[in-house]
């Protein structure tokens, strides 16, 4: 149950929470760029680990981490559900304008649940959300290179990074320019507002890869994102009742 628990934290540090940057139009006459509304709806994701160096000293095998997940996208919010083993249905809820973080673990077998919240400080302690990520060092790069997804035409930007524990980090991502939210944030990227359809992300030891694999644009009402009629313990109480 602690390896579960792990990986779900693993999860919400690093759960996928949007893409973007501003690029310039340097072309003749100064075109004035498309007009490109803020995504709403939810896209379906899969991943899963897809490559270990030759000498990563990782005990993980390429089989230890594979999943599917959606998340769900208004001007306000950002929801990620997963199923994991049948077992654990596990929320997350992230503001995109706000300093908003919540989850809820919940037992499909006996349906009891845990809900949890965090509070700026520890969100940032814990790394939970993508503004709060840490870093000493970051360089982002917009690469040349094309990839479709799902009939998307994408587009790739790289971010390198080395955290404050001296871990090189490694983000690879394809964004499709017609899907963004403004103010939207992904993992060790920042403010970047463009959704990734597919991302590499290298943690130092192995390469896990997600791809989405559904995009559905809808409305997305605001009781998707409501919190549970239940009382919270904090981020805190939760991770030191995991380490007893």
């Amino acid at each position: 149950m602690k390896k579960t628990i792990s990986l779900i934290l693993i999860a919400a540090m690093t759960a996928l929470t949007g893409l973007s940057a501003a690029t310039n139009n340097k072309s003749k006459g100064k075109e004035k760029q498309k007009e490109v509304a803020n995504f709403n709806g939810k896209i379906k994701y899969i991943g899963k680990v897809t490559r270990i160096p030759d000498r990563s000293k990782t005990a993980v095998k390429l089989n230890d981490f594979e999943g599917e997940f959606y998340e769900y996208y208004n001007d306000e919010f950002v929801k990620r559900e997963e199923n994991i083993n049948n077992q654990l249905k596990v929320s997350n809820v992230t503001g995109i304008k706000s300093d908003i973080f919540f989850q809820t673990i919940e037992s499909i077998v006996d349906k009891t649940m845990i809900y949890i919240t965090a509070t700026p400080d520890e969100q940032r302690q814990f790394q939970l959300t993508p503004r709060m990520m840490r870093a000493n060092s970051k360089k982002i790069t917009f690469a040349s290179g094309k990839l479709v997804v799902l009939k998307r035409k994408c587009k790739k930007v790289v971010c390198n990074m080395v955290t404050e524990d001296n871990i090189h980090l490694q983000l690879v991502a394809w964004y499709d320019p017609n899907l963004k939210i403004n103010g939207f944030c992904v993992p060790f990227f920042g403010k970047i507002d463009y959704l990734p359809l597919k991302y590499d992300f290298y943690n130092g030891e192995y390469v896990v890869t997600y791809t989405a694999t559904e995009i559905k644009e809808m409305p997305v009402f605001s009781g998707t994102f409501d919190r549970p009629d239940a009382t919270p313990i904090t981020m805190t109480e939760y991770v030191m009742s995991q380490q007893q």
